[in-house]
C-alpha cells in the first residue's frame, strides 16, 4: 500500500486512495477502535438529523427529495453498520517496550515506598527511592515520543491510560501478594543504631506525568477530524 501511494504523483489521487482504503477499514474490515467508532456514530446521527431537517422544509423539489432520501438510506446503513462492530483495542504505545522494562523496575520500588509509609526512611531507602522520581519521568517521556504526528488529544490519552493500566495492575499484583505475609510479621520500631533518617516522599504515581510540548506534532484534534471528514465524503458519494 505504502509503494502504490508513493508512487501516485497528484494530490488527488491519494486522496482517493486514502478514502477508498478507510471505507475498507469502516466496511469490510471493520476495524475500529472504540474512539473511532464513537467519532463515526456520532457523525453520522449528526447527519441524519440534518438530513430529516432538511426533509421537513416545504416545497421541496422532488429531485432534492430523492436525492436526500437516498443520503438518507446510506447514512442509515451507515449507523446501523457502526452499531454492529465491535470495538478493537487501542493501540500500543510505540514506546510499550521500553515503558514495560521501567515498569519492572518501577513495581518493587512502588512496593517499598508503601512498606515505609508511616515512619522514617533510612539513607539507603531513600537512596533507593529517589530513583522512583526519575522512573516516572522516563516513563512520562517516552508516552509523549509514542504520540503519533496527526494523534489528538483524547485518542492520545485512551492510548496512554491503556499502558499505565497495565502498570497499575502490577503494582496492585505486588501489594497483593506482599499483604499476605504482613500478618505473621511484627511491626518495625523508629529509629536506632546512628543510621540517618528523612520522612518518606508522597506517592508519585498518583501524579499526571507532565507531557513536553513537541513542535514537531500537531497536539490539536487533526487526526480524528481528518479522518471523520474523509469518512463523511464517502456518505455523500
Amino acid at each position: 500500500e505504502q509503494q502504490v501511494y508513493d508512487g501516485m504523483d497528484s494530490l488527488e489521487e491519494k486522496q482517493a486512495f486514502l478514502k477508498e482504503k478507510m471505507q475498507e477499514q469502516v466496511e469490510v474490515d471493520q476495524m475500529l477502535t472504540g474512539a473511532e467508532r464513537d467519532m463515526l456514530r456520532s457523525q453520522v446521527t449528526e447527519r441524519l438529523a440534518n438530513i430529516e431537517k432538511q426533509l421537513l422544509g416545504e416545497k421541496l423539489p422532488p429531485k432534492k427529495k430523492e436525492k436526500l432520501q437516498t443520503m438518507k438510506g446510506k447514512a442509515t446503513q451507515r449507523r446501523d453498520l457502526l452499531e454492529q462492530i465491535t470495538p478493537l483495542p487501542p493501540p500500543r504505545l510505540a514506546k510499550e517496550a521500553d515503558i514495560a522494562k521501567l515498569r519492572k523496575e518501577l513495581v518493587p520500588l512502588v512496593k517499598l515506598e508503601e512498606s515505609t509509609k508511616g515512619r522514617l526512611l533510612s539513607m539507603k531507602e531513600t537512596i533507593t527511592l529517589a530513583r522512583l522520581d526519575d522512573i516516572m519521568d522516563e516513563i512520562a517521556d517516552l508516552e509523549d515520543q509514542s504520540r503519533g504526528w496527526f494523534e489528538d488529544d483524547a485518542a492520545f490519552q485512551i492510548r496512554v491510560d491503556a499502558s499505565r493500566a497495565i502498570t497499575e495492575k502490577l503494582i496492585k499484583s505486588s501489594k497483593a501478594a506482599s499483604s499476605k505475609g504482613k500478618g505473621s510479621k511484627s511491626k518495625s520500631g523508629g529509629g536506632g543504631g546512628g543510621k540517618q533518617w528523612t520522612t518518606p516522599k508522597a506517592n508519585v504515581w498518583g501524579k499526571k506525568p507532565a507531557t513536553k510540548s513537541s513542535s514537531s506534532k500537531t497536539k490539536s484534534s487533526g487526526g480524528g477530524s481528518v479522518f471523520a471528514a474523509m469518512m463523511m465524503d464517502s456518505d455523500s458519494d
